[in-house]
């Protein structure tokens, strides 16, 4: 999905349900980014929930191959095993 405005367009953005990751880029670069895919992976409940996560975009920008991630992973001192198996 593009979004435009007159000043910016987001090439794609992800969505976990409860994490966003937004991209916006001027539009006069518009044709000089290709290649967009996104990517999201839910770790909430069982694997489904959208609570936690991560979210990722990747874009050629001219020559340069960017890529923006988000994530939201079970906080606290005792959940460092499950971070690492939700990463």
């Amino acid at each position: 999905m593009i979004s435009t405005t007159n000043e910016a367009f987001s090439p794609n953005e992800g969505n976990t349900r409860g994490i966003l990751l937004f991209v916006y880029v001027r539009s006069t670069h518009v044709p000089k980014c290709t290649l967009i895919s996104r990517a999201s992976v839910p770790t909430g409940f069982m694997g489904l929930a959208g609570n936690k996560g991560g979210v990722g975009i990747r874009f050629r920008f001219y020559e340069t191959d960017i890529c923006f991630v988000n994530s939201h992973f079970a906080s606290g001192d005792g959940q460092t095993n499950r971070r690492n198996d939700d990463y």
